[in-house]
């Protein structure tokens, strides 16, 4: 594993809802420079890891550190300006228009609304990125699921400033078309490797071994096994996560991963 930076670290971190047990003592380092994968089954904690990490589950037990400070002790804006956060569910049903709603990204940055030139430059940098120059005066509302996912990851885009420290995504490829999808997951690893640490939930295993630096697999509340991608990402070890026979293509440079039968 690299010594670079933990920008972002859940240690011990237990989740207790009710009865239910979402987390058990799991711990996990995000570092400076790294595209972290959290892969796992439904149910295996994945969002719940991503929520209390981002500070918006409450812990039974454990800590979660953001730069080294307990992100407990961050306020909203120093949270919002060290860490940016692309939950899986996105509620907003307010007529804005593409150009509004990435916008408002940059508010924990600026403070303010486009008032500069560098900022207008970043937002249409962040609408080139994500394909969207063509649709920055449409109704939001009105946009493919996909094309409104694409709309908040412009917006997360937008938050990035020389401040922050680590990026967190929970299934940021929902609904993305499969080109739409690389364009995503280049512009990710090129975010990690200008020293951001980024955490991303995904469901494609290919795309994992493709673009992650590392691998946390999760299972009912426990963490499998955390690593480089090359040592996590075996067949016998995703069968077993699983539950089903996975199989890896011979493809080194870009494998496969695929269901047997």
């Amino acid at each position: 594993m690299s010594h670079a930076a933990i920008y972002l670290e859940a240690k011990k971190l237990t989740v207790v809802e009710q009865t239910n047990t979402l987390l058990k003592g799991v711990s996990f380092a995000a570092r400076a420079g790294e595209l972290h994968v959290i892969r796992g089954p439904n149910g295996a904690g994945k969002s719940t890891l991503i929520r209390a990490m981002a500070g918006l589950q409450a812990a039974s037990a454990g800590t979660v550190l953001c730069a080294g400070c307990p992100i407990g002790k961050l306020s909203v804006s120093e949270r919002a300006v060290q860490l940016a956060v692309l939950l899986q569910q996105q509620w907003l049903d307010f007529p804005f228009s593409v150009q509004e709603v990435v916008t408002m990204g940059g508010y924990p940055v600026s403070h303010s609304i486009l008032d500069t030139e560098a900022s207008v430059n970043t937002l249409d940098h962040a609408l080139e990125t994500f394909d969207l120059l063509a649709l920055r005066d449409q109704d939001y509302t009105r946009l493919s699921g996909g094309e409104q996912q694409r709309v908040h990851l412009a917006r997360l885009l937008m938050q990035v400033s020389s401040q922050t420290r680590a990026l967190v995504l929970d299934e940021p490829l929902k609904a993305i078309d499969l080109s739409h999808q690389y364009v995503v997951m280049r512009q990710l690893k090129r975010m990690a490797s200008q020293g951001l640490a980024v955490v991303v939930i995904l469901h494609d295993l290919s795309l994992a071994a493709r673009f992650a630096d590392c691998v946390t697999l999760l299972k009912q509340g426990s963490v499998i096994r955390t690593g480089t991608t090359q040592s996590v990402m075996q067949s016998p070890l995703l069968s077993d996560v699983f539950d089903a026979e996975i199989r890896k293509s011979k493809d080194a440079e870009a494998p496969l991963f695929y269901v047997a039968g």
